[in-house]
């Protein structure tokens, strides 16, 4: 009995178009009979995508076909929400500042720089890291080694350049020491094979 559905096919089927017409998993149960979480198990049973809060409360989910837009309080786009940094304080749970206006925002609160400056520095270096001159891709991840890290002593306005992910946490990981950077290339010639 612990994990079956004794609910056929079709029914679960009817379940998750109501669902996916925008009713809610509350609002469906209260009509049956039954909890939200019975009404969600048979959802997910018929092959539904369960809504997430945020998306529940500005119909914004995708299987409802909402195309919501929002306007960043400091460039004026209008953006989709997934532009925004999620924040539950705020009354439509997104921050009032796009990703990149947020970015931008801390960069120059933390480190002292504009944005022209960042570009200035990009373009001077021909978007490539500024130590192993691997090829940068703003729009990258850290996985795939592409993603631009913003190298800076941790003094504001001191910004030394743009570093592949692995470049910037070598350098992290040798506490920008000079003397420790040495010792381990004097190593790695000892030991090369």
């Amino acid at each position: 009995m612990g994990g079956q559905l004794k609910t056929s096919a079709e029914e679960c089927a009817e379940l998750r178009r109501r669902y996916e017409s925008g009713e809610t998993l509350p609002g469906i149960g209260k009509s049956l009979g039954h909890s939200p979480y019975w009404v969600r198990r048979r959802v997910v049973a018929a092959g539904g995508r369960i809504r997430s809060a945020w998306e529940t409360r500005h119909k914004a989910a995708p299987t409802c076909g909402a195309a919501w837009m929002k306007r960043c309080s400091r460039c004026l786009k209008a953006l989709p929400p997934t532009a925004y940094w999620r924040k539950s304080r705020a009354s439509t749970g997104l921050s009032s500042r796009c990703k990149r206006c947020d970015t931008a925002a801390s960069r120059k609160s933390k480190l002292g720089v504009t944005e022209e400056f960042l570009h200035d520095l990009w373009a001077k270096q021909d978007g490539k890291c500024a130590i192993c001159s691997r090829q940068l891709d703003p729009m990258g991840s850290n996985q795939s080694g592409s993603l631009p890290h913003v190298d800076h002593c941790h003094e504001p306005g001191r910004v030394r350049g743009f570093l592949c992910p692995r470049c910037n946490m070598g350098l992290g990981y040798f506490q920008d020491d000079e003397d420790r950077l040495r010792a381990a290339v004097r190593y790695l010639r000892e030991h090369a094979s």
